[in-house]
Protein backbone atom coordinates (compact mmCIF):
# COMPACT_ATOMS: atom_id res chain seq x y z
CA UNK A 1 0.00 0.00 0.00
CA UNK A 2 2.43 2.40 0.65
CA UNK A 3 4.45 1.38 -2.55
CA UNK A 4 1.30 2.51 -4.43
CA UNK A 5 0.71 5.38 -2.80
CA UNK A 6 4.73 6.29 -3.63
CA UNK A 7 4.05 6.20 -7.02
CA UNK A 8 1.15 8.14 -7.14
CA UNK A 9 2.55 10.85 -5.15
CA UNK A 10 5.88 10.32 -7.41
CA UNK A 11 3.62 10.96 -10.41
CA UNK A 12 1.87 14.15 -9.54
CA UNK A 13 4.93 15.61 -8.78
CA UNK A 14 6.29 14.89 -12.16
CA UNK A 15 2.60 16.16 -13.92
CA UNK A 16 2.98 19.50 -11.51
CA UNK A 17 6.88 20.08 -12.90
CA UNK A 18 5.73 19.83 -16.16
CA UNK A 19 4.59 22.95 -17.90
CA UNK A 20 3.92 22.94 -21.50
CA UNK A 21 2.96 26.54 -21.86
CA UNK A 22 6.24 27.69 -19.91
CA UNK A 23 8.08 25.24 -22.48
CA UNK A 24 6.36 26.57 -25.40
CA UNK A 25 7.29 30.32 -23.82
CA UNK A 26 11.21 29.65 -24.12
CA UNK A 27 10.85 28.28 -27.49
CA UNK A 28 8.93 31.37 -28.55
CA UNK A 29 10.99 33.71 -27.05
CA UNK A 30 13.88 32.03 -28.97
CA UNK A 31 11.62 32.56 -32.30
CA UNK A 32 10.56 36.48 -31.64
CA UNK A 33 14.38 37.03 -31.15
CA UNK A 34 15.69 35.02 -34.59
CA UNK A 35 17.72 38.28 -35.18
CA UNK A 36 19.34 37.73 -31.18
CA UNK A 37 19.14 41.32 -31.11
CA UNK A 38 17.83 40.64 -27.52
CA UNK A 39 20.46 37.81 -26.63
CA UNK A 40 17.64 35.64 -25.42
CA UNK A 41 19.34 31.81 -26.22
CA UNK A 42 22.71 33.48 -25.08
CA UNK A 43 20.78 34.83 -21.91
CA UNK A 44 19.30 31.18 -21.71
CA UNK A 45 22.20 28.59 -22.91
CA UNK A 46 23.63 28.20 -19.39
CA UNK A 47 20.39 27.42 -17.40
CA UNK A 48 18.07 25.29 -20.13
CA UNK A 49 19.29 22.19 -21.58
CA UNK A 50 17.51 20.29 -23.82
CA UNK A 51 16.98 17.53 -21.30
CA UNK A 52 14.91 20.38 -19.12
CA UNK A 53 12.01 19.66 -21.48
CA UNK A 54 10.10 17.20 -20.69
CA UNK A 55 7.85 17.18 -24.43
CA UNK A 56 10.06 15.51 -26.78
CA UNK A 57 9.06 17.59 -29.56
CA UNK A 58 10.46 20.41 -27.41
CA UNK A 59 13.62 19.27 -26.48
CA UNK A 60 14.22 18.46 -30.53
CA UNK A 61 13.49 22.03 -31.23
CA UNK A 62 15.69 23.80 -28.63
CA UNK A 63 18.80 21.25 -29.89
CA UNK A 64 18.13 22.72 -33.15
CA UNK A 65 17.48 26.47 -32.41
CA UNK A 66 21.13 25.59 -30.34
CA UNK A 67 22.80 24.17 -33.67
CA UNK A 68 21.05 26.91 -35.94
CA UNK A 69 22.34 29.68 -33.38
CA UNK A 70 26.10 28.83 -32.96
CA UNK A 71 26.32 28.74 -36.73
CA UNK A 72 25.51 32.57 -36.30
CA UNK A 73 21.96 31.77 -38.64
CA UNK A 74 18.86 33.80 -37.10
CA UNK A 75 17.10 31.76 -35.31
CA UNK A 76 13.29 32.06 -37.01
CA UNK A 77 10.90 29.42 -38.95
CA UNK A 78 12.46 29.21 -42.04
CA UNK A 79 15.61 28.05 -40.55
CA UNK A 80 14.30 25.95 -37.68
CA UNK A 81 12.51 24.16 -40.08
CA UNK A 82 14.87 23.82 -43.07
CA UNK A 83 17.14 22.09 -40.25
CA UNK A 84 14.45 20.20 -39.03
CA UNK A 85 14.69 18.92 -42.41
CA UNK A 86 17.87 18.55 -42.94
CA UNK A 87 18.13 16.07 -39.83
CA UNK A 88 14.54 14.53 -40.82
CA UNK A 89 12.98 15.23 -37.51
CA UNK A 90 10.68 17.87 -39.31
CA UNK A 91 7.40 15.58 -39.21
CA UNK A 92 8.81 14.10 -35.46
CA UNK A 93 8.12 17.70 -33.77
CA UNK A 94 4.56 18.08 -35.72
CA UNK A 95 5.40 19.67 -38.70
CA UNK A 96 6.44 23.59 -40.57
CA UNK A 97 2.62 24.68 -38.91
CA UNK A 98 3.57 23.24 -35.23
CA UNK A 99 6.98 25.61 -35.28
CA UNK A 100 4.89 28.41 -36.71
CA UNK A 101 2.58 28.18 -34.12
CA UNK A 102 4.63 28.18 -30.87
CA UNK A 103 4.85 32.03 -31.61
CA UNK A 104 0.99 32.69 -31.88
CA UNK A 105 -0.05 32.37 -28.35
Amino acid sequence: MADDLRLVTDERRRRRLYDPDAERGVLAAALLDAEGTARVIVRVTDLVTSGDFYDPRHATLWEVFLAVHRRGEPVDVLTVVAELRARDRLNTIGGAQYVGELTAH
